[in-house]
């Protein structure tokens, strides 16, 4: 090889060389992406779709904090995105000003958007808000609270920070009797609407994830007549459980009744995201009406036959096992999936399970399982006027319970139907006082730490610790 030849390849070696070192690392934003757009959207004042003109298939986040407050800097998960992608922020407080950049990569090379800004609007009028009625905390609790509406059409389910500021709102056209948000989807799942002939039975199923779009609705007719009321929830293997009224005829001439009366249960049903049933149990296999001397007569003005036991609530622990209370009879009942067999019954005149005499109750909603047979109940003290929240842990061989926690909540606070009680943090509980319209933040003694107070009922407060999306 001549001198002159050499001198060009080993130009065009470091050339090449050189080209190949411009191609990777951080590169322009140019490169990658051409134009970035933010917009509110025109139906919901708190969610923002940023759009970016990609020149080549990427995968992209966005990062946005709040203005000044660097400190509140989110990132949205990885997407992929082709030659034109679009992301939808949520979780923002109305009337703020955001600052938001684009970061791409596709394949060694990287790079990130000038800074740009948008501003989210005002709430609709309509949208609940809240006020934080009393703090006595210095920290911040990270998280959210989900708070739902259904006193009024249209009703609303609201996510909240833990001070009380609105960051998600979804319009429910009917009210909302219960919501549970999942954390593994992001989805929330709610039953709306009340059936006119049956107070507690709601008229919808409906799930929906956090940018407004809508999974799965089905009514009542659309779903067999099942009279689905006061809980419903994802779970693990992606089918969904629901509480449901369950009518059975019995004679019951021996109570005072008819040869055909018509007695309203309770049980549970699982469902695909289609719709179809998977398996259905109802209380009949565990107790009878025939044996109940009072079921011709009423409870709190309600006729007992046609509300016999009033299941409000329905969760599950780390094997699958159901857990499931029953405000009249005040009890959780641990329930076998497979079989259907009531392993035990935990509390009231029917409990197979020694308990201490303070852990007797009067009114029980909001079932969580800490762990397998650790339960933290609300307990409304319908008679006693004090809620409480209360930890149980039941022995199943032995057939006995130790009450590892009593906190009562104030009077002003405690509600005699529905509410909830959450221990998040590991030393605080977190009440939601469906009569004393608020939010209670207290610790593990129940003294006071923070108060939401609402203008509304809500069936219950749920908190989420955190949500990626």
């Amino acid at each position: 090889m001549n001198k002159i030849c050499f001198i060009l390849v080993a130009f065009a070696l470091f050339f090449c060389s050189s080209c190949e070192d411009d191609d990777t690392g951080f590169v322009a934003p140019g490169q990658l992406m051409s134009r970035v757009t933010a917009k509110v959207q025109d139906n919901n004042a708190l969610r923002v779709d940023i759009t970016v003109d990609f020149k080549e298939d990427v995968v992209y986040q966005v990062e946005y904090w709040k203005e000044n407050e660097p400190e509140s800097v989110c990132m949205t998960r990885e997407r992929e995105g082709g030659l034109g992608g679009m992301t939808t922020l949520v979780l923002l407080r109305p009337e703020t000003v955001y600052h938001f950049r684009v970061h791409a990569r596709s394949g060694n090379r990287y790079t990130e958007s000038d800074v740009y800004s948008f501003t989210t609007r005002a709430l609709p009028s309509g949208v609940p808000t809240y006020t934080l009625h009393q703090d006595e905390l210095d920290e911040e609790i990270p998280g959210y609270i989900m708070l739902t509406r259904g006193d009024m059409q249209p009703g609303y389910i609201t996510l909240l920070d833990t001070k009380g500021n609105v960051v998600w709102y979804e319009n429910t056209r009917l009210g909302v009797k219960v919501a549970t948000f999942d954390t593994v989807t992001n989805m929330i799942y709610s039953i709306i609407g009340t059936d006119p002939d049956r107070d507690y039975n709601g008229k919808e199923i409906l799930i929906m994830d956090l940018f407004g779009n809508v999974v799965f609705h089905k009514d009542y007719e659309q779903l067999g007549k099942r009279y689905f009321h006061h809980d419903i929830r994802r779970l693990p293997d992606g089918n969904v459980v629901f509480v449901n009224y369950v009518p059975k005829e019995f004679d019951l001439t021996a109570q005072g009744g008819e040869m055909n009366e018509t007695v309203f249960g309770d049980g549970l049903t699982i469902m695909d995201r289609e719709g179809n049933f998977k398996w259905e149990w109802d209380c009949f296999s565990e107790i009878n009406p025939q044996d109940d001397p009072d079921i011709m007569g009423e409870i709190f003005g309600i006729q007992l036959r046609g509300d016999w036991i009033h299941a409000n609530c329905v969760n599950y622990d780390k094997e699958g096992y159901f857990y499931m209370s029953f405000n009249w009879l005040n009890e959780v009942w641990k329930i076998d999936p497979k079989s259907g067999k009531v392993i035990y019954r935990l509390g009231g005149k029917g409990g197979n399970i020694s308990i201490p005499d303070e852990g007797y109750t009067h009114g029980l909603h909001s079932l969580k399982l800490l762990d397998n047979n650790k339960i933290l109940l609300f307990e409304n003290g319908i008679y006693t006027h004090v809620s409480r929240a209360l930890i149980f842990t039941v022995d199943e061989v032995n057939k006995t319970a130790t009450l590892d926690l009593n906190v009562a909540l104030p009077y002003d606070y405690s509600s005699p139907y529905m509410s909830s009680v959450e221990w998040i943090q590991g030393d605080k509980l977190m009440f939601g006082s469906t009569f004393g319209k608020a939010v209670v933040f207290t610790d593990m003694q129940g003294n006071i730490l923070r108060v939401i107070q609402m203008s509304h009922q809500s069936f219950r407060a749920d908190y989420i610790p955190v949500i990626h999306y």
